[in-house]
């Protein structure tokens, strides 16, 4: 970690320096970010908790119609693409594989228990494929 970095982390409060180490060790990257998009800073610091814990989340996620839902995640990594930041896990609730904007979620909540991720998981592979794969209304 750069110098600048390790002096900023001794004057967090502890309870954010582990919050910040979440963040930090559940991130991966897949190009240099663009224009960003910032998520809500609450609903980042407990999404990477959930991921570095394996701890089922609540959401209330807004999609780009501007649909609202309410979704149950098993979280499985956190990814800056593009510059946008994104979440991949398995919404729980329709036993499906996900990839959400963390920008468009609203409220994040630990649920109880904890979850297995499956075994070889890269979670900036499955962003990838996920855009590529997601069809959008007005394009070809």
């Amino acid at each position: 970690m750069p110098r600048t970095g390790r002096n900023n982390r001794r004057v967090l409060p502890r309870h954010l320096t582990h919050r910040l180490d979440a963040l930090l060790e559940t991130l991966a990257f897949t190009d240099r970010p663009g224009a960003p998009e910032t998520p809500d800073t609450d609903v980042l610091l407990t999404v990477a908790d959930a991921v570095r814990h394996h701890r089922p989340l609540s959401l209330r996620y807004t999609d780009r119609t501007g649909h609202r839902t309410e979704r149950a995640l098993h979280a499985y990594g956190i990814v800056a693409h593009a510059g946008r930041w994104y979440v991949t896990g398995e919404d729980t609730r329709l036993g499906e594989a996900r990839t959400l904007r963390l920008d468009r979620i609203t409220d994040a909540r630990p649920l109880p228990g904890t979850f297995e991720e499956p075994p070889g998981l890269d979670p900036a592979q499955r962003v990838i494929s996920a855009l590529a794969t997601t069809a959008y209304r007005g394009r070809a």
